[in-house]
């Protein structure tokens, strides 16, 4: 038996907005981190398969149309 799922009524916004990189580092920095680097680029798959081919070549099309300023940003920090 298939269950169909649906939403009896509109979801409201959120409200939440993506957290500015400069603030997040500085966030980082006086909660005594170190930045060690820093980088942006683009999730376009489900994190839990494996990239296809496509899901590749999409990323360096995106790469070359608008270099690396991909929709995700990591930043690697230690301790000090």
């Amino acid at each position: 038996m298939a269950v169909t799922l649906s939403y009896s009524q509109a979801v409201p916004e959120t409200g939440e907005e993506p957290l500015d990189a400069a603030a997040l580092m500085s966030m980082l920095v006086r909660s005594g981190f170190a930045v060690a680097g820093t980088r942006r680029h683009w999730e376009i798959f489900p994190r839990h398969l494996p990239p296809t081919l496509s899901d590749r070549a999409v990323v360096r099309l995106l790469n070359l149309c608008y270099g690396r300023s991909g929709n995700v940003f990591t930043v690697a920090a230690r301790k000090v």
